[in-house]
Protein backbone atom coordinates (compact mmCIF):
# COMPACT_ATOMS: atom_id res chain seq x y z
CA UNK A 1 0.00 0.00 0.00
CA UNK A 2 1.23 3.49 -0.88
CA UNK A 3 1.15 6.27 1.72
CA UNK A 4 1.44 10.03 1.27
CA UNK A 5 2.72 11.91 4.32
CA UNK A 6 1.23 15.41 4.61
CA UNK A 7 3.22 17.44 7.10
CA UNK A 8 4.87 20.76 7.74
CA UNK A 9 8.46 21.48 6.69
CA UNK A 10 9.11 22.29 10.34
CA UNK A 11 8.61 18.55 11.00
CA UNK A 12 11.07 17.43 8.29
CA UNK A 13 13.27 15.31 10.63
CA UNK A 14 10.14 13.64 12.05
CA UNK A 15 8.77 13.04 8.54
CA UNK A 16 11.99 11.22 7.57
CA UNK A 17 11.85 9.02 10.67
CA UNK A 18 8.14 8.37 10.16
CA UNK A 19 8.74 7.40 6.51
CA UNK A 20 11.50 4.96 7.57
CA UNK A 21 9.17 3.47 10.18
CA UNK A 22 6.40 2.92 7.61
CA UNK A 23 8.82 1.43 5.07
CA UNK A 24 10.16 -0.94 7.74
CA UNK A 25 6.57 -2.19 8.07
CA UNK A 26 6.25 -2.91 4.35
CA UNK A 27 4.61 0.27 3.06
CA UNK A 28 5.65 2.40 0.10
CA UNK A 29 5.92 6.04 1.18
CA UNK A 30 5.99 9.42 -0.54
CA UNK A 31 8.24 11.59 1.62
CA UNK A 32 8.34 15.18 0.34
CA UNK A 33 11.61 15.79 2.22
CA UNK A 34 13.45 13.06 0.32
CA UNK A 35 16.17 14.22 -2.09
CA UNK A 36 14.65 11.96 -4.77
CA UNK A 37 11.70 14.35 -4.97
CA UNK A 38 11.92 17.95 -6.09
CA UNK A 39 12.44 19.82 -2.85
CA UNK A 40 11.67 23.50 -2.43
CA UNK A 41 11.48 25.30 0.89
CA UNK A 42 11.57 29.03 1.55
CA UNK A 43 13.79 29.85 4.51
CA UNK A 44 15.24 32.99 6.04
CA UNK A 45 18.24 32.44 3.75
CA UNK A 46 16.01 32.54 0.64
CA UNK A 47 15.56 35.61 -1.51
CA UNK A 48 13.34 37.17 -0.40
CA UNK A 49 13.68 35.86 3.16
CA UNK A 50 10.69 33.91 4.47
CA UNK A 51 9.47 36.71 6.77
CA UNK A 52 9.23 39.13 3.81
CA UNK A 53 7.83 36.75 1.18
CA UNK A 54 4.44 37.71 -0.24
CA UNK A 55 2.32 34.58 -0.70
CA UNK A 56 1.09 35.62 -4.17
CA UNK A 57 4.66 36.22 -5.38
CA UNK A 58 5.83 32.91 -3.94
CA UNK A 59 2.92 30.99 -5.51
CA UNK A 60 3.94 32.38 -8.92
CA UNK A 61 7.54 31.19 -8.66
CA UNK A 62 8.30 28.37 -11.18
CA UNK A 63 10.07 26.27 -8.54
CA UNK A 64 7.07 26.53 -6.22
CA UNK A 65 4.70 25.54 -9.03
CA UNK A 66 6.97 22.58 -9.84
CA UNK A 67 7.02 21.52 -6.17
CA UNK A 68 3.22 21.65 -6.12
CA UNK A 69 3.00 19.49 -9.27
CA UNK A 70 5.41 16.91 -7.85
CA UNK A 71 3.59 16.71 -4.52
CA UNK A 72 0.22 16.44 -6.29
CA UNK A 73 1.59 13.53 -8.32
CA UNK A 74 2.59 11.94 -4.99
CA UNK A 75 -0.94 12.38 -3.66
CA UNK A 76 -2.40 10.90 -6.85
CA UNK A 77 0.01 7.93 -6.54
CA UNK A 78 -0.91 7.20 -2.92
CA UNK A 79 -3.68 4.92 -1.66
CA UNK A 80 -3.81 6.53 1.79
CA UNK A 81 -2.79 9.84 3.36
CA UNK A 82 -1.40 10.51 6.82
CA UNK A 83 -1.59 14.06 8.16
CA UNK A 84 1.12 14.49 10.81
CA UNK A 85 0.28 17.02 13.49
CA UNK A 86 1.01 19.77 14.17
CA UNK A 87 0.84 20.86 10.54
CA UNK A 88 0.45 23.98 8.50
CA UNK A 89 -1.76 25.24 5.71
CA UNK A 90 -0.24 23.30 2.80
CA UNK A 91 -0.43 19.95 4.54
CA UNK A 92 -4.05 20.62 5.47
CA UNK A 93 -4.80 21.43 1.81
CA UNK A 94 -3.10 18.16 0.87
CA UNK A 95 -5.27 16.32 3.41
CA UNK A 96 -8.38 17.90 1.90
CA UNK A 97 -7.26 16.94 -1.59
CA UNK A 98 -6.72 13.32 -0.52
CA UNK A 99 -10.17 13.16 1.07
CA UNK A 100 -11.68 14.78 -2.02
CA UNK A 101 -10.11 12.07 -4.15
CA UNK A 102 -11.85 9.44 -2.01
CA UNK A 103 -8.65 8.33 -0.32
CA UNK A 104 -8.66 7.42 3.37
CA UNK A 105 -6.92 9.93 5.64
CA UNK A 106 -5.38 9.29 9.03
CA UNK A 107 -4.78 12.31 11.29
CA UNK A 108 -1.86 11.32 13.53
CA UNK A 109 -0.19 13.43 16.20
CA UNK A 110 -1.11 15.91 18.87
CA UNK A 111 -1.99 19.54 19.34
CA UNK A 112 -1.68 21.73 22.43
CA UNK A 113 -4.71 21.70 24.73
CA UNK A 114 -7.32 24.15 23.48
CA UNK A 115 -6.35 23.72 19.82
CA UNK A 116 -8.60 21.59 17.63
CA UNK A 117 -10.06 21.35 14.16
CA UNK A 118 -13.69 20.39 13.64
CA UNK A 119 -13.03 19.07 10.14
CA UNK A 120 -10.66 16.38 11.42
CA UNK A 121 -13.89 14.39 11.66
CA UNK A 122 -13.69 14.03 7.86
CA UNK A 123 -10.65 11.77 8.31
CA UNK A 124 -11.19 8.04 8.45
CA UNK A 125 -9.04 7.78 11.58
CA UNK A 126 -7.92 10.30 14.18
CA UNK A 127 -5.29 9.24 16.68
CA UNK A 128 -2.85 10.51 19.23
CA UNK A 129 0.73 10.28 18.02
CA UNK A 130 2.09 8.87 21.26
CA UNK A 131 1.56 5.22 20.20
CA UNK A 132 2.22 3.69 16.80
CA UNK A 133 0.33 0.41 17.19
CA UNK A 134 -3.10 1.99 16.54
CA UNK A 135 -1.65 3.52 13.38
CA UNK A 136 -0.33 0.16 12.21
CA UNK A 137 -3.69 -1.45 13.00
CA UNK A 138 -5.52 1.20 10.95
CA UNK A 139 -3.13 0.76 8.03
CA UNK A 140 -3.57 -3.01 8.18
CA UNK A 141 -7.34 -2.55 8.09
CA UNK A 142 -7.01 -0.19 5.13
CA UNK A 143 -4.61 -2.55 3.36
CA UNK A 144 -7.48 -5.01 3.02
CA UNK A 145 -9.76 -2.28 1.75
CA UNK A 146 -7.78 -0.12 -0.67
CA UNK A 147 -7.74 -1.01 -4.29
CA UNK A 148 -7.74 0.63 -7.68
CA UNK A 149 -11.22 1.45 -8.91
CA UNK A 150 -11.63 2.11 -12.64
CA UNK A 151 -11.75 5.86 -13.34
CA UNK A 152 -15.22 5.48 -14.86
CA UNK A 153 -16.54 4.13 -11.54
CA UNK A 154 -14.76 6.39 -9.04
CA UNK A 155 -17.71 8.77 -8.92
CA UNK A 156 -19.85 5.97 -7.55
CA UNK A 157 -17.63 4.45 -4.92
CA UNK A 158 -14.35 6.30 -4.62
CA UNK A 159 -11.69 3.90 -3.38
CA UNK A 160 -13.86 2.07 -0.85
CA UNK A 161 -13.83 -1.71 -1.31
CA UNK A 162 -17.09 -2.29 0.57
CA UNK A 163 -18.98 0.29 -1.51
CA UNK A 164 -18.68 -1.84 -4.65
CA UNK A 165 -21.81 -3.75 -3.66
CA UNK A 166 -23.98 -1.23 -5.45
CA UNK A 167 -23.21 1.39 -8.08
CA UNK A 168 -25.02 4.69 -7.50
CA UNK A 169 -24.87 5.80 -11.12
CA UNK A 170 -26.08 2.73 -12.99
CA UNK A 171 -28.04 1.24 -10.05
CA UNK A 172 -27.11 -2.28 -11.15
CA UNK A 173 -27.41 -4.63 -8.16
CA UNK A 174 -23.94 -5.93 -7.21
CA UNK A 175 -22.36 -3.36 -9.52
CA UNK A 176 -21.60 -3.13 -13.21
CA UNK A 177 -19.10 -5.34 -15.05
CA UNK A 178 -16.29 -2.92 -14.19
CA UNK A 179 -17.09 -3.00 -10.46
CA UNK A 180 -17.51 -6.79 -10.52
CA UNK A 181 -14.07 -7.12 -12.10
CA UNK A 182 -12.60 -4.64 -9.58
CA UNK A 183 -14.18 -6.64 -6.75
CA UNK A 184 -12.75 -9.89 -8.14
CA UNK A 185 -9.31 -8.30 -8.53
CA UNK A 186 -9.41 -6.93 -4.98
CA UNK A 187 -10.45 -10.31 -3.63
CA UNK A 188 -7.57 -12.04 -5.43
CA UNK A 189 -5.09 -9.41 -4.14
CA UNK A 190 -6.28 -9.88 -0.57
CA UNK A 191 -5.66 -13.65 -0.59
Amino acid sequence: MKIYIAASWTLAPMVRIFAQFLRAHGYEVYDFTSPEHFVFNITEESEPPRHRANWLDVASMPEVQKACEVDKAGMDWADVGVLLLPSGRSSHMEAGYLIGQGKPLIVFGSLPLGEFEVQYNMARYRMDGSRTQPLLDALQELRGETMTIPKKCQKCFGNKFNAILRCNTCTVRNGCELSQQATADAYQESR
